[in-house]
């Protein structure tokens, strides 16, 4: 194992910062340009004594596939991607789990990527890909040379992403994931499961990024992944100011109005999954009619993975506390929505 460890990207804990450590025959920095998505991303081996932690790390920052010309944004949803998606696989890890609808989840981090560099926040995930297979993307609009898809990326925004009909857009997108390998109830299964989770924690990445369909594949089959929640729970102009003009209104009647705000600015949205076109109720309605049936989740479970996960942020990176804390209620907000209720049930 010490010899395999040494071609690769390691990373060992000090205290809770992540320090990335390249093998002696692994001279590369971190981050791999080819890896789709504006981010910073790559494998990890993380080592704990004589435990190894294969991980998937994206950052907070620009992967060098987008030039100089690329840079986040000052808002925070932008920004901390990393918060909400931590705070999204709260929920996940409180799902009772579906074998026919497999969700990543993502750990909040602080990582110095080389010595004497400044820390950066970002997520690990576990890295999902098994041997024997590949991960592949439903198409996409940069694809480079090497890169072969089932699906053009003309016929995607032709029938998805300009489209604003929830049944021709569910139509087409069944065609599109039989053509990788699904039947036609696997695929339309899939699609309503992640359609309704996207609505109900407000995902407004989905429709328009044609890389955020993934699909793991292998000789013997095909499995597509829920995944990429870094434009879940919006919150418009979080910007440091308001990081800090917010800390004021924290436990107060105030506090809960603006996050009740945000929640009915969500469900306002027309961006929310690919099968977000109508009214809020209206797109519940048709899930329903094509078989969802409502997740299943333990609330108090989420309540403490919830607090968990708002105390690790605001330890690793104390600027982003409010910022975690809101995003946290704001999800708590949704899921006790009158409309989004209908989505899932508790269990116990």
């Amino acid at each position: 194992m010490d010899n395999l460890l040494s071609y690769v990207m390691q990373g060992k804990y000090q205290g809770d910062t992540l320090h990335l450590v390249p093998g002696e025959k692994h001279p590369q920095p971190f981050g791999n340009p080819l890896f789709k998505g504006a981010q910073l991303k790559g494998p990890v081996f993380i080592l704990d004594q004589e435990q190894v932690d294969n991980r998937f790390l994206k950052l907070d920052t620009i992967s060098k596939r987008h030039g100089d010309n690329f840079y986040l944004q000052a808002e925070y949803d932008v920004s901390y991607s990393s918060v909400v998606e931590s705070i999204v696989s709260c929920f996940v890890e409180s799902m009772v789990a579906d074998a026919d609808f497999p969700c990543l989840t993502y750990r909040f981090e602080k990582v110095i990527p080389k010595v004497n560099a400044q820390p950066i926040t970002g997520t690990s995930s576990p890295n999902y890909v098994r041997a024997g297979c590949l991960e592949s993307v439903l198409t996409d609009r940069s694809a480079m040379a090497f890169e072969k898809y089932l699906v053009s990326y003309d016929e995607f925004e032709q029938e998805i992403k300009n489209k604003s009909d929830n049944q021709a857009i569910l139509s087409s997108m069944i065609a599109f994931f039989t053509r990788y390998g699904l039947t036609v109830q696997e695929a339309k299964a899939f699609i309503v499961k992640q359609a309704a989770f996207d609505l109900l924690l407000g995902n407004e990445d989905r429709k328009g990024n044609s890389t955020n369909f993934v699909f793991l594949v292998s000789f013997e089959n095909v499995q597509p992944y829920n995944m990429d929640f870094g434009r879940c729970l919006r919150i418009p102009d979080w910007k440091e100011q308001m990081e800090q003009a917010m800390q004021r209104f924290q436990g107060t009647a105030e506090w809960q109005e603006i996050i009740l705000d945000f929640k009915d600015q969500i469900k306002q949205s027309h961006q929310l999954g690919i099968l977000g076109n109508d009214s809020y109720a209206k797109n519940i309605d048709f899930l329903f009619e094509h078989g969802f049936q409502p997740f299943k989740i333990d609330f108090g479970l989420l309540q403490e993975k919830l607090k968990h996960c708002v105390a690790r942020i605001q330890t690793l990176e104390p600027k982003l506390a409010t910022f975690a804390q809101a995003k946290a209620d704001l999800l708590l907000a949704m899921l006790t929505d009158a409309d989004a209720k209908r989505l899932w049930e508790e269990v116990r």
